[in-house]
This record gives C-alpha cells, sequence and structure tokens, in this order.
C-alpha cells in the first residue's frame, strides 16, 4: 500500500506528475492515491520532502542482500498457448544485459503443456528456460501467478527482472515487486549496465 505522510506532503504536484498510471491527485494540498496504483514505486523516487513510503517494503527490502543475487530474468507472458511477441524483443534487451554482466539470461515461462513454446525462448536467445507447467497456472491468475513467481525468485535471486508493459505485466510485475521490496521502473524507454558497478541504469 501507498502511505501518504499529511505532515510531510506539501501538495507540489512532483509525484503527480511523475506517475505514469495517473493513480496520483494533489486535492486541497495534499497528495491522494486512487485505486489503480501499482505500487512501482516512481512517486516515492520523485518525492523530495519524503512524504510517500509503500509499505512493508523497507523490511522486506532490508531482509535481502542483493549482492549475492545473479542472472537476468525475462517474463515470458503467454496467452492461450502463444508466447507475446514482447517477451522476444526483451529476450534481445537481456541478451545485452547478461552479456555485459557475464551472467545467464533465463527466460520464465508459467502456463501448462508450453514445451514447444519453452523450446522457441531458446531459439530466441535465453540461455535457459524456468518452466513452470501446471494446469493450476494454465489461466491467468494474478493472485496464483504472483505466488509463484514471488516464490521463484526468492529461490533462485536473480538481480534484474525484465516483463513486459502489458495488461498483465503491469499488473503482476509490481505486486510481486511489493512483496520482495524490490524496486521496479514503469515504461523504460532504455536500460544499461553501468560498467563501474554493475548497477541497471534505467531510462523513463
Amino acid at each position: 500500500m501507498l502511505l501518504v505522510d499529511s505532515e510531510l506532503c506539501i501538495g507540489c504536484g512532483v509525484c503527480e506528475a511523475n506517475c505514469a498510471f495517473g493513480a496520483i491527485q494533489v486535492v486541497d494540498g495534499l497528495a491522494q492515491v486512487g485505486d489503480n496504483c501499482t505500487l512501482c514505486g516512481a512517486c516515492v523516487e520523485s518525492c523530495e520532502p519524503g512524504a510517500l513510503r509503500i509499505e512493508g517494503a523497507e523490511s522486506a527490502r532490508a531482509a535481502n542482500d542483493i549482492t549475492s543475487w545473479s542472472g537476468i530474468w525475462v517474463l515470458a507472458e503467454c496467452r492461450h498457448g502463444v508466447v507475446a511477441p514482447v517477451a522476444h524483443e526483451l529476450l534481445g534487451v537481456g541478451r545485452e544485459l547478461a552479456d555485459q554482466r557475464r551472467v545467464a539470461l533465463t527466460a520464465v515461462l508459467m502456463g501448462a503443456g508450453l514445451a514447444e513454446q519453452a523450446r522457441e525462448l531458446i531459439r530466441y536467445g535465453a540461455d535457459t528456460v524456468l518452466l513452470l507447467d501446471d494446469p493450476a497456472l494454465a489461466e491467468y491468475r494474478e493472485d496464483v501467478h504472483a505466488a509463484v513467481l514471488e516464490d521463484l525468485i526468492r529461490q533462485r535471486r536473480p538481480e534484474v527482472v525484465l516483463a513486459g508493459a502489458t495488461a498483465i505485466g503491469r499488473s503482476l510485475v509490481p505486486h510481486v515487486a511489493t512483496s520482495l521490496g524490490a524496486g521496479l521502473t514503469a515504461d523504460c524507454t532504455h536500460l544499461a549496465i553501468r560498467p563501474e558497478d554493475g548497477a541497471l541504469l534505467q531510462t523513463r
């Protein structure tokens, strides 16, 4: 949940301007958060007075030592047996990042009966595919898919997870990122690795 500290909020409107989802409005000098907030965190980063925070993110982030996380993942969204074209595009971006970091590029595919689709992702550049093949994942359910993806990330500990800005991506990924206390940047136009420390540079 995104919380607004009414004592710190000065009603400047920077958060409203930085929200890609139109989920924040300044009303009577105070930021108001709508139901369409995805918890992407862009407003938190842009709030100079520090009036915004995502509940639970701090404790979750402190529990993880990110220096031990490694690998680039691409969430390969699949509906009705068809991998979304954006997954193929992201594998190209992920390949560049993985090569710069000298780590593996992994595609994550959830659904049922997707062996051929997994082979397709290898042809598009993935080093490996984590195929979660189960009838319970055949139809998209945010609570189920989010729980599975969150558990997988906790177990395998990738340093970067890329997902398309589709309806599912915009809903699923913020859910998982919040649970993990991870950073999230929506609608990126460019991604790169900073050579000196390996940090992911994200341009919106």
